[in-house]
């Protein structure tokens, strides 16, 4: 079904525009993410009357009623205030296309489709594209500190496509740092746009991009300090970080693998400031408290196995270990997980382990402390009979 054949469906009010990623992704060749419309020539009464839900409170936001896909009004912003929230919205059905593509940070992401497949560039985003510049719209990028974070971001996602920030646009960013106005981004959001470039095939340059903008130490001033003596390139956790990417590792182990030189105060310290999710800094916590053992672990005994093992969580969730053992791997700056020792043996250990029969202990008459005594024997048991 043609992005267009939805309204004909439920007959939306105004003119239909898709915009934003998707036509840049699908002009690079890539796969297509979430697909954004702009909505020219209505309102939110008129939205709302054809099956609409609005979702957002402080833009003219709407859900389509059977593609869930976002309809956003056309709108132009205007600065009133700090931060990048201190803007004045305006909606209003007489807001044009080019108005609303002009307020959006870069040119390739201000290109717009109509529903007959035309490309509307206003800005020249499509020479952007085939030249591989991240240029910003207009001198209005300084009035949104989140740009900053957008920009690295970006650069993080495209840097595979040969991407490089215009320069112009680096002096805009770097302007940005320096009126202090990225105070004004909230922990949700500064974690949010880092959580979206961990998933991107060069994280890395997501870090470097915010160094070269001086924005490193506004928005990490923990990695910040610890960083600031070394070449980033050369630094433990970028070059683990780079690993854990061709590992195919997941955002909680991308992060744990760039943060694993820091101290345990410091996980503590970015968690509880960012708000991350609880699995970003558990795991982090565990590969610095357990790295040690792990990668030492074929000079272990079994009762050092099981204790580590138990340590670990993993005899309540298995995936612990291989989620532990992966990051290390990356540390370690092994190119796969195959015939990794450490994770071998605690695979291995692991399984036996697991074998031990905790019902039958129960039908001996075993409870309590004595119980936990008795499958903790057993375990060592389970694994010593494997070691040998």
């Amino acid at each position: 079904m043609k992005f267009n054949d939805w309204n004909n469906v439920i007959q939306i009010p105004g003119e239909i525009y898709l915009v934003g990623g998707a036509i840049r992704d699908r002009l690079l060749g890539r796969t297509e993410g979430d697909r954004d419309y702009v909505v020219v020539g209505s309102t939110p009464e008129a939205m709302l009357a054809a099956g609409f839900k609005q979702v957002g409170q402080e833009f003219p936001v709407f859900l389509h009623p059977e593609t869930h896909e976002e309809y956003a009004l056309a709108r132009t912003e205007r600065k009133q205030g700090k931060g990048y929230h201190g803007f004045l919205c305006d909606f209003k059905p007489t807001v044009t296309l080019e108005e609303d593509l002009r307020r959006r940070d870069l040119t390739v992401n201000a290109i717009a489709e109509d529903a007959n497949g035309r490309l509307i560039d206003p800005f020249n985003g499509l020479q952007d594209l085939k030249s591989r510049n991240l240029r910003h719209v207009s001198e209005a990028f300084v009035e949104d500190p989140l740009r900053v974070l957008r920009v690295a971001r970006f650069q993080a996602e495209l840097f595979e496509h040969q991407f490089r920030i215009a320069a112009e646009t680096e002096e805009l960013a770097r302007q940005i740092s320096a009126s202090g106005e990225l105070a004004s981004l909230t922990a949700e959001r500064v974690a949010m746009e880092t959580m979206k470039a961990l998933e991107t095939s060069h994280p890395e340059q997501y870090f470097y991009t915010l160094a070269t903008l001086h924005a490193l130490e506004p928005l990490f001033p923990e990695l910040a300090k610890s960083w600031q003596t070394a070449e980033l390139t050369m630094l433990p956790g970028i070059r683990a970080l780079k690993v854990a990417v061709e590992l195919n590792l997941s955002a909680p182990q991308r992060w744990a693998a760039l943060v694993h030189d820091q101290s345990q105060e410091t996980i503590l310290q970015l968690g509880g400031r960012l708000k991350l999710a609880k699995t970003f800094t558990h795991l982090s916590l565990k590969v610095k408290r357990f790295g040690p053992a792990i990668t030492r672990v074929e000079h272990a005994s079994a009762e050092e196995i099981a204790s580590l093992l138990q340590q670990l969580d993993t005899f309540r969730n298995p995936k612990n270990l291989t989620q532990a053992v992966a990051v290390l791997a990356a540390i370690e700056a092994r190119k796969t997980l195959s015939h990794y020792t450490p994770l071998t043996i605690l695979e291995g250990a692991l399984e036996a382990a697991m074998k031990v029969n905790n019902q039958q202990l129960i039908k001996q008459g075993l409870s309590g402390k004595a119980l936990g005594e008795a499958i903790k024997d057993a375990r060592i048991t389970a694994i010593q009979a494997i070691l040998r």
